[in-house]
């Protein structure tokens, strides 16, 4: 299922930082991260993942709402 900001979730964010860093250098990795090798690439948790999420579904259903009662 598609979550919002799903890199920072708490279910998903120590083991994405533990698979980086067992699969580092990523193809890419230059490219698209400005880190340096012998610096960790850590993904924390972030406390604000409840209200993105109710935020984004709320926005969802009034979209619905507003499309319902147009037709």
């Amino acid at each position: 299922m598609w979550t919002v900001d799903r890199l920072r979730h708490p279910d998903t964010a120590a083991p994405l930082t533990q698979f980086i860093a067992s699969n580092r250098p990523l193809p890419f990795e230059k490219e698209a991260f400005r880190v340096d090798p012998d610096v960790t690439i850590a993904f924390t948790a972030d406390g604000l993942w409840p209200a993105i999420t109710t935020a984004a579904l709320y926005g969802v259903w009034a979209v619905w709402v507003k499309l319902k009662v147009e037709s």
